[in-house]
């Protein structure tokens, strides 16, 4: 009997099998030379892309894959780059190291995108570098891999002076690569790196010829992902607990606090640890007006990017894992499991989401031999399984989020329908202003004729003096009110406008708020002055009448002309309270004595406050405190706190003493001024709604806007106003601002 020692043998094929055919396609090939270049502790990629260049004349150019790795000695060139399936990746694993590659196979990706692949490495702590040339056509025309060699060349640094690093120089490349493959190529690129992990972003660069220079640049994670609808992201740890934080873009970012740091216990035998992040879009077209307004881009274009980027992406150690999250793949049965219930289960096409997670959480989950997934084992079933789970999580929120916006659109609308209501209110308001106006215009032209009628027919020089003074404060006065009419129809339009604008949420929103409160005080008090207006006009009017019958004595017509000089000058006092809260006034800012501000401010209500029927006493101690604030501001929160106690006051029949207090404290880091009065006050049922807008209890008399505006520009103080019991059986406002912004 004869024996003989047989060998395997190994055809040039396997580099055939193993590259070319084994790596579906040349992104891949690409992903692979890559990782190779982090496992090698590379802090920096580029690649590399030449056309029509390299040292065998080749065609279709060459790519360049650099980086600054810690490069290779000649002992693991000889004894493991040179080798296929080598166990070196395995002894650096055994000694702790994560490493993105274990078959030792990956370089043989180079086969896949060209026929010629140079080497250059220098490695770490050594002054040396090697260079190597396999020509993958003349490996082929061997019958057995071993039957080929090379040279393997030494010489001092040229490429790597500075710092260790290899240099793959992939030589006539087998495709032409066009600006469509090359985009693939950066989208592809942008994918290997993991959303949840920002900090790899920077670490490959793409550089390539002039004519594509706009795709050249480091790679990053895609722009459209980071604003989605809905996401959800958090990660189970061994024990089987889910943390995770849930938002939505579409809500306030106040009403997602209940969805931070929730847990829940996972309900699985057998659980797959991993972090996660999903993102989710609907692409209905109200929703997706909604966010194309948010982010700035246009709703076709924001369909195009989720599709194309479409997917859930596993990363195992920072790097993707391939080919989960490629386009069109539904490795989860998303799409067939999303027709039991299509309302509530998501589709794979409107997902976009990436799993990490190190290799030493999941050890049992195997690369496939084509580097093309895991193994489909037990292991990658209960994976599956897991991420499902977490799934469902962004599912069922996804349902309370549409809950919320299907609950603000019947809000939103309720509110237009009462700013349609406004509006129309708002134009009737502005067609009997502008009549108003009108009628006043008359009669103080008829009462500068009854004036100057007057003078004609006296010859007392006194007289004459007299009546032409105060024809020419009636002159002002009628342009005064011709101009108010001007600025009140306007104020009317602008306010009208406003309104509109709050029908839809957008970044100018503050502002138009702002704005609104000085509008909305304007609208107060033009009421007070149409109503003192008119009051002054039929005073002006009686005095004149009077002045007629008392003609033969000139000294009684004297003090009747004298009393029209003292109407003017009330009439003077009602626009000066106006002129602060203007568009104009506003915004003025001023420093002035507190104390000596109110007793002046409240002086130009003296007709509000002494009437026939009631006599309203205010009360201001005297402070020395100086401050300095916008005119407009403490204006309004004197007029709206004043009107109210006024009005509240006058409507009390039986109280004889009706008084009004005003009280300035200064504390350690606040100033507070105390706004009493003795009226009826707030009842307890109302006090906490008093400060919200369109909340009145003077009935069809009131906006319900006073107060809020108050509130609205203490906030922006950072101060507050607050409703308390006082030693007056009435109202009492605490308006309290802190003094660093005085």
């Amino acid at each position: 009997m004869e024996e003989t020692d047989v060998k395997f043998k190994f055809y040039s094929k396997i580099f055939h099998v193993n590259g070319d055919e084994l790596i579906s396609n040349d992104f891949i090939a690409i992903s692979e030379l890559v990782k190779n270049s982090f496992d090698a502790k590379a802090k920096r990629v580029e690649i590399i892309y030449e056309e029509s260049k390299g040292e065998t004349g080749d065609t279709n150019g060459r790519f360049i894959i650099e980086d600054d790795g810690e490069g290779m000695d000649k002992d693991i060139i000889i004894d493991y780059w040179m080798g296929v399936a080598g166990d070196y990746k395995e002894e650096l694993k055994k000694k702790g190291k994560t490493l993105l590659g274990d078959k030792g196979i990956g370089r043989l990706a180079a086969s896949r995108i060209s026929n010629q692949l140079i080497m250059i490495t220098r490695p770490k702590k050594k002054n040396i570098e090697y260079k190597i040339k396999i020509n993958w056509n003349k490996i082929f025309e061997e019958r057995y891999a071993t039957d080929y060699s090379t040279k393997l060349r030494e010489y001092l640094p040229e490429n790597f002076r500075k710092k260790s690093g290899t240099k793959l120089i992939l030589e006539n490349i087998k495709h032409k690569w066009n600006e469509t493959k090359l985009k693939e190529l950066k989208n592809h690129l942008s994918r290997l790196i993991n959303p949840l992990n920002p900090s790899i972003d920077k670490k490959i660069r793409l550089t390539l010829p002039d004519k594509y220079k706009s795709l050249s640049g480091y790679i990053f994670s895609s722009k459209i992902i980071k604003t989605p609808m809905y996401s959800i992201k958090g990660r189970i740890d061994e024990s089987g607990i889910i943390t995770f934080s849930a938002s939505c873009k579409l809500i306030e970012e106040s009403r997602l606090e209940e969805f931070s740091n929730k847990k829940e216990k996972i309900q699985m035998e057998k659980f797959a640890k991993f972090q996660f992040e999903y993102r989710y879009w609907d692409f209905d077209d109200p929703l997706l007006n909604k966010l194309s307004n948010i982010i700035d881009y246009v709703k076709t274009e924001i369909r195009k990017n989720i599709i194309y980027h479409s997917g859930i992406s596993v990363y195992r150690d920072n790097f993707r894992v391939m080919p989960y999250g490629d386009y069109n793949l539904d490795w989860l049965d998303l799409n067939t499991r999303r027709i039991k219930r299509l309302s509530d289960f998501i589709q794979n096409d409107h997902i976009i989401g990436a799993i990490s997670f190190s290799s030493k959480d999941n050890p049992d989950l195997k690369d496939q031999s084509n580097r093309e997934g895991f193994d489909k084992n037990i292991e990658f079933q209960i994976f599956k399984d897991t991420v499902i789970k977490t799934i469902s999580i962004l599912e069922r929120f996804r349902h309370i989020f549409l809950m919320e916006i299907k609950k603000k659109k019947k809000e939103a609308k309720k509110k237009k329908q009462k700013i349609d209501e406004l509006l129309i209110y708002q134009k009737r308001k502005k067609k009997k202003t502008q009549q108003r106006r009108k009628d006043e215009l008359v009669k103080v032209k008829n009462l500068k004729e009854n004036i100057v009628n007057i003078s004609k027919l006296t010859s007392t020089s006194d007289l004459k003096t007299a009546s032409k003074k105060i024809e020419k404060s009636l002159t002002i006065f009628e342009n005064s009110i011709k101009n108010l009419q001007k600025e009140e129809v306007k104020q009317i339009q602008d306010e009208m406008e406003l309104v509109k604008n709050t029908i839809s949420e957008n970044k100018k929103e503050k502002k138009e708020i702002k704005e609104l409160k000085g509008l909305c005080s304007i609208g107060l008090q033009v009421e007070t002055l149409i109503h003192d207006g008119n009051s002054i006009l039929y005073h002006l009017s009686n005095i004149v009448s009077d002045s007629k019958d008392e003609f033969e004595n000139e000294e009684k017509v004297l003090s009747k002309l004298n009393n029209i000089s003292d109407e003017v000058n009330s009439l003077q006092f009602v626009l000066d309270r106006i002129n602060p809260i203007t568009k104009k006034g506003y915004n003025k800012k001023i420093s002035i004595n507190l104390s000596d501000f109110l007793k002046n401010y409240v002086n130009k209500w003296k007709n509000q406050l002494k009437t026939d029927q009631f006599t309203i006493n205010v009360d201001i101690p005297k402070r020395d405190i100086k401050i300095s604030l916008m005119q407009g501001e403490i204006c309004t929160i004197i007029m709206n706190l004043l009107d109210n106690s006024i009005f509240w006051l006058a409507q009390d029949k039986t109280n004889h003493n009706k008084k009004i207090v005003i009280d300035i404290q200064s504390k350690k880091k606040n100033l507070h001024l105390i706004f009493s009065d003795n009226g009826k006050g707030v009842p307890k049922s109302e006090q906490k709604r008093i400060f919200e807008p369109r909340i009145s209890l003077k009935q069809d008399e009131g906006w319900g806007l006073g107060l809020y505006i108050i509130r609205e520009i203490l906030d922006e103080l950072n101060g507050e106003i607050q409703y308390r019991d006082s030693p007056l059986p009435g109202a009492n406002f605490i308006i309290i601002i802190p003094k660093i912004v005085l």
